[in-house]
């Protein structure tokens, strides 16, 4: 029994032993990696605000292309341009070589991505880059490789020492790329006045990204999706219409069709407690006066919070003067 406890005891010493050594490893590449980022970031100069110039001016496409890591890089930042509604694709350098340069137009815009500069599939098409007419940015190790010398305009990450406890796997010289290629997409940004969060949405319509900046008038129900009675209607008929059309709630509306009541789940089983023959009591002794609304024009985030803030699971839609146009369902967007 000794020796089994013994031995558990240098096992788990060992593993212990084990963890602090790749820990410690961890720490080390995020420190090289930041001390690289933060000597990139003290050696930003005009050359970046010309770049930034440049892509804002483009009138065309920006077309990003690198091989290998740096190539992933690439398709990350013109994933990032996408986002903020500049036309921007990946280009293969490989693939251009045989037939893909015919996606270049002379007011296009190509941006490199080469640690060392002279990547040989990147080099062999810089010649007839230039013939079409394209401008060229590189982010590169250095000005006085091949890709330097034949860009326009050049930023300079430096000839790093890679994190990489073999000094091989791209590590240290992709995290500067990549943020390079962020600090180019915010600098953009920057000098685009007219991007909002409504235009961020308009590219984003999927996901919560999307929703958080949508407008109601987007995703509210309409039609034959909502129901609507008149105070004087019999509860079993509006129960009926509500099961019909898969709702948790009518709006009540009068002649004009202002919203002047809502009947939902809730207010059904508060009735229910009270007992009696409900079923045929007119709608107006069991809804909800004076509800809660929101506008078409207002946001979906706003909207929601409203609702949850409430608890409630569905609100009208209105216009002026309190017309219903509309119901918002938490469940549709959340």
């Amino acid at each position: 029994m000794t020796m089994v406890s013994m031995d558990k005891t240098r096992t788990s010493i060992k593993l212990k032993e084990e963890d602090r050594i790749v820990i410690e490893e961890g720490r080390r590449v995020i420190r090289l990696e930041a001390a690289a980022l933060e000597e990139l970031r003290s050696g930003l100069d005009e050359n970046f605000a010309e770049a930034v110039r440049c892509v804002a001016s483009c009138e065309g496409k920006l077309v990003f292309s690198g091989m290998g890591k740096a190539g992933v890089i690439a398709q990350k930042v013109a994933a990032t341009f996408s986002s903020l509604g500049k036309s921007s694709f990946f280009m293969h350098p490989g693939e251009a070589s045989h037939g893909d340069l015919g996606m270049l137009g002379g007011v296009d815009l190509v941006i490199f991505f080469s640690n060392s500069g002279e990547t040989p599939e990147i080099t062999a098409i810089l010649p007839p880059i230039k013939r079409i007419g394209v401008r060229i940015v590189s982010i590169t190790a250095t000005m006085e490789s091949t890709l330097g010398r034949k860009s326009d305009i050049v930023l300079v990450i430096g000839k790093l020492m890679e994190a990489c406890s073999l000094g091989l796997a791209p590590t240290t010289s992709t995290t500067t790329m990549l943020a390079l290629g962020d600090a180019l997409a915010m600098g953009y940004l920057k000098k685009n006045k007219d991007f909002t969060e409504r235009t961020f949405a308009l590219y984003h319509p999927g996901g919560s990204l999307g929703r958080r900046f949508m407008a109601v008038s987007e995703v509210m129900r309409t039609g034959d999706n909502i129901v609507t009675a008149q105070k004087t209607d019999k509860i079993q008929d509006v129960l009926l219409k509500m099961t019909t059309a898969r709702v948790g709630s009518a709006v009540i509306c009068n002649e004009e069709n202002h919203v002047i009541g809502l009947f939902s789940d809730g207010d059904l089983r508060r009735a229910l407690k009270k007992g009696g023959h409900i079923l045929t009591d007119e709608i107006e002794l069991f809804m909800s006066k004076h509800p809660k609304v929101v506008h078409s024009s207002d946001g979906v985030e706003k909207s929601v919070e409203i609702m949850k803030g409430y608890k409630i699971g569905e609100i009208p839609v209105v216009k002026e003067n309190n017309v219903l146009i509309g119901l918002l369902c938490l469940k549709d967007v959340v």
